[in-house]
């Protein structure tokens, strides 16, 4: 079943504008609307660009978190189990970031 077209694109967009700030998306509104999209497929846009950022985060803090117990388990490098876990080059690189500001 197709979505309604909403109507009143300008009172649309500063829902859009509001949920983006509240939910701290980020997504540029100008960007998803530069071919004039109508605002189901400007919301849904932003749906799916929500819901990639969540699964990345999601992922980030699952493999940091693993890594974390596991080289305390035993007694092995945090670099080391990212390489055991095989993450790519410059995943390790960010999740080595992060645990050196950890660790101080």
């Amino acid at each position: 079943k197709r979505c309604p077209e909403i109507k009143d694109k300008r009172v649309s967009k500063l829902a859009f504008m509001i949920i983006n700030l509240y939910v701290k998306l980020d997504i540029n509104y100008n960007e998803l609307d530069e071919e004039d999209n109508n605002m189901v497929s400007i919301y849904q846009e932003a749906i799916n660009r929500a819901a990639a950022e969540a699964t990345n985060k999601t992922r980030e803090e699952s493999v940091f978190e693993n890594a974390l117990i596991l080289s305390k388990k035993y007694n092995r490098s945090f670099s080391d189990l990212l390489d055991d876990l095989e993450v790519s080059p410059s995943f390790k690189e960010k999740l080595m970031e992060r645990y050196e500001k950890m660790v101080g």
